[in-house]
């Protein structure tokens, strides 16, 4: 072994067992190489003619507090003072950064109310709560990596600036910028007066964000280069300061002022129309007259102004017989219905009025009924059972159908060898075994029909099944053969 490896390791001469001599420390020495010769006690002795090269690999563990980069801080926060305002960012770093890279920050001490708070994650400190404010404030952060934690103490001292001849042209600005693009531009330039003619003039933005620039000595602001979502925030607002120092009688002082910018994100057509209170389906009687409405389709739009507007047209159907208003949407009879138990399909469009539009589609079925026709309760019905369920057991399901001339009506169902419905009362049962590993869901068209007329109505009716503990674990090769050799 080389001197490193032997302060660390020995080998037994006689079994080749390699032991540990003292603590590792993975920060230190990550791994470890050194080569093993043996022989045997023979004499003369003889020598193996290779080396077995071994190489030990240290794995860390979190045995490292995080350490901050500096013990005390101190800042200084300029009044007026907004929410929000960055403060001071404190950074710690921690050894175990290989298998802990994340070290969460938190304000155990000192927060009189509530003032401040801390990013848990980027360690910077920003005002919260300023309606209250104290001259000084001695605020304990803590650095924790889950484990081992470590205490850094920040003195954050509250100052006045009267300065009242030193200003920005505008007390608040306003600018904007265009969503889904990553180009970066300029979206406006601040500006003070009151500034003497050789005075440097220092910009900043003091809300932290990683979406906008400001020159430092020009105060044009920029953006970074990260995409707007305006359908996620519309408009930002920035706090924007601007500071210089000048001397009297050789006696520095400060000059200061601030402003707000407002920041609109300008809409572009990214979002289509989405349809919503879906599905869409209706009746219509035969006793239904021209002009009738059947029923409404609404589609929104996130985008805003002529972009988010929403028009409708009949793409696909029985245009004779049906049309959809153009802006609410509403499905409209065009003519007296003459044919009853028929069912139509009708395909609707929805535009926005952006100059090259998007647009989405939807299904509408609209079923077409007599006076006789029997009506459910449920344009849908949904049930489940166990799959283990005993055999002419009845589902926790209440199918039930009205007849509008109050005759009596009989039920029946699709071909279906798992389940019957009582022909009177609608009542569904088991008739044979489920098996949820071989089908895990049913799908029946009940119907109801007028005795009388013959008239009849269907719904769906959609049947899960659960599983239940009924299989056993199987072994998938009853013979496993394994070959050793007899020198291991």
């Amino acid at each position: 072994m080389d001197a490193v490896s032997n302060q660390y390791f020995q080998i037994d001469f006689l079994t080749g067992n390699i032991q540990l001599l003292q603590k590792l420390d993975y920060e230190l020495i990550k791994e470890f190489t050194f080569n093993v010769m043996v022989n045997d006690k023979g004499s003369p002795k003889l020598y193996s003619r290779s080396l077995a090269h071994v190489t030990i690999y240290v794995v860390n563990v979190n045995d490292c507090p995080p350490i901050f980069e500096m013990q005390e801080m101190n800042a200084t926060l300029y009044l007026p003072s907004y929410e929000g305002i960055g403060v001071l960012k404190v950074t710690a770093t921690d050894m175990d950064k290989d298998i802990n890279n994340k070290i969460r920050y938190d304000i155990v001490e000192g927060n009189l109310n509530n003032t401040f708070q801390i990013d848990n994650s980027t360690g910077m400190i920003t005002t919260r709560n300023i309606n209250t404010l104290v001259p000084c404030y001695t605020l304990h952060i803590r650095a924790s990596d889950g484990i081992f934690s470590t205490i850094s103490q920040v003195e954050i001292h509250t100052a006045v600036i009267n300065e009242t001849g030193f200003q920005f042209q505008k007390k608040r600005y306003k600018f904007s910028s265009v969503e889904n693009s990553s180009k970066i531009v300029v979206v406006g330039v601040v500006t003070t007066i009151g500034t003497f003619l050789d005075e440097n003039v220092e910009y900043k933005i003091l809300n932290p964000t990683n979406l906008f620039e400001i020159g430092k000595t020009s105060g044009a602001i920029k953006t970074t280069g990260v995409i707007f979502d305006r359908e996620s925030v519309d408009v930002y607002t920035l706090i924007i300061e601007a500071m210089s120092i000048l001397y009297n009688n050789n006696q520095p002082y400060l000059r200061r002022a601030t402003t707000l910018v407002d920041v609109s994100i300008l809409d572009t057509n990214d979002n289509c129309p989405i349809f919503v209170n879906l599905p869409y389906y209706s009746t219509v009687s035969l006793e239904d007259t021209k002009g009738s409405v059947i029923m409404k389709v609404k589609a929104i739009d996130l985008d805003s102004y002529e972009n988010g507007e929403v028009r409708y047209e009949m793409k696909r159907g029985n245009g004779e017989l049906f049309k959809v208003d153009r802006k609410t949407g509403d499905i409209i009879l065009r003519q007296k219905i003459e044919n009853d138990n028929k069912k139509y399909e009708l395909v609707v469009a929805a535009y926005d009025n952006a100059l090259t539009p998007c647009s989405s589609e939807v299904t509408v079925t609209i079923k077409i009924v007599d006076r006789s026709m029997p009506v459910f309760n449920k344009q849908f019905y949904f049930g489940r059972v166990k799959e283990d369920v005993e055999l002419f057991s009845a589902l926790s399901v209440n199918i039930q159908a009205e007849s509008p001339l109050e005759r009596n009506l009989i039920y029946t169902i699709s071909n279906e060898d798992f389940f019957e419905i009582d022909y009177r009362t609608g009542m569904l049962y088991v008739v044979n075994t489920l098996d949820f590993e071989m089908q895990k869901s049913h799908e029946l068209i009940v119907r109801a029909t007028d005795i009388v007329s013959g008239v009849f109505a269907e719904v769906t009716l959609s049947i899960g099944v659960e599983d239940a503990n009924d299989c056993y674990p199987h072994i998938e090769t009853d013979n496993y053969n394994i070959t050793l050799p007899e020198n291991l």
